[in-house]
Formats: C-alpha cells, structure tokens, sequence
C-alpha cells in the first residue's frame, strides 16, 4: 500500500508541476477557445455531446472563469447541430 500512495503522491507533483510551469506560458485572451481541435468530444450518458478542453490550463482557466461568472456562451453550427460552448469573456469571440 505506501508504494501505491507514493507512486500517487509523486504523479499528483508532476502533475502540479506541469500545470505550473504551463501557466507561466498561457495566455488566455491568446488561446482559441472556439477551435474544436482544443476540445475532445464525447457523448454524455443522456445521448448529448459533451465538449472537454484538451489543455490542462485551458481548462482549469475556463472553470475558474465559470465560477467567477465571467463567460459567454459562444454557439456556432456543426453539421446539423448547434454546439453552445461557455468560455471565458476574455476570447475575441465573446467581444463580437
């Protein structure tokens, strides 16, 4: 069991390590929140598809932008479905 919990602890460090050091080079009002190539799609439990950011920082900004209550939600078609994507206010789509 403590080489479980150290191989964890070690991973949770590399992890916030990582994140860390990718913040002191992410620009948020830079990045393309609108691109679906940053995003993975995948189909919910209720059949409708759930979009996750891929960039670990992207999304810890865009969470904290949620809960902050800076976002808009910026639509746009994709086939024959409308995608609603909540971003962060600071992205040039949310300016338009």
């Amino acid at each position: 069991m403590p080489r479980i919990t150290l191989a964890l602890s070690l991973s949770a460090w590399a992890l916030v390590a990582a994140l860390a050091a990718n913040a002191d080079t992410f620009d948020a009002a830079t990045f393309n929140w609108t691109d679906p190539a940053n995003w993975n799609q995948r189909l919910g439990v209720d059949h409708t598809e759930v979009w996750t950011l891929r960039d670990p920082t992207a999304r810890a900004y865009n969470a904290q932008a949620k809960q902050a209550g800076q976002f808009c939600v910026y639509e746009f078609r994709r086939g024959r479905r409308y995608v609603h994507l909540m971003i962060p206010s600071v992205s040039p789509a949310c300016r338009k």
